[in-house]
């Protein structure tokens, strides 16, 4: 019995620390109607906490399911541990971006699109202090072609 506890005490260490190493890669939904919703007029949002060249930063993603190409708008703000919405420190405003037709946009670290890339030092000084990312004000405009 002892020789069968060894190996399955690594095994489950091993599995704990593989779902703890993955976590960054959780993508959190982004409520996007006032029930908290992240699907809006067939655009999904997402965004995932992570930390890029030791700076903690906010990753966005978009899935466009519609068949016609849109322009998404909105300002970003963080919810904070202690229930208040920040918003941008720089005031750098609306955001807009154009995806195209059933596809979705992101970026990495590697590549950060502006648009898509949020640092949590312009909202608020301690990243402990953040508790979820939000949009406001966020439209959808449809693009005739």
């Amino acid at each position: 019995m002892k020789n069968l506890l060894i190996p399955l005490l690594l095994l489950l260490f091993t599995c704990n620390n593989s779902l703890n190493a993955q976590s960054d890669f959780i993508w959190e939904p982004i409520g996007l109607t006032l029930t908290g919703n992240n699907v809006y007029q067939g655009v999904e949002a997402y965004y995932r906490l992570t930390e890029c060249n030791g700076e903690y930063s906010i990753i966005l993603k978009f899935v466009n399911t519609n068949n016609q190409k849109i322009r998404l708008e909105w300002e970003d703000a963080i919810f904070t541990n202690n229930q208040e919405w920040v918003t941008n420190i720089n005031d750098s405003g609306e955001k807009s971006l154009t995806i195209y037709p059933n596809s979705e946009i992101s970026c990495s670290c590697s590549q950060p699109i502006e648009e898509l890339f949020v640092k949590i030092r312009e909202f608020i000084p301690d990243v402990e202090d953040f508790f979820k990312y939000r949009t406001v004000s966020f439209k959808i405009d449809f693009i005739e072609e």
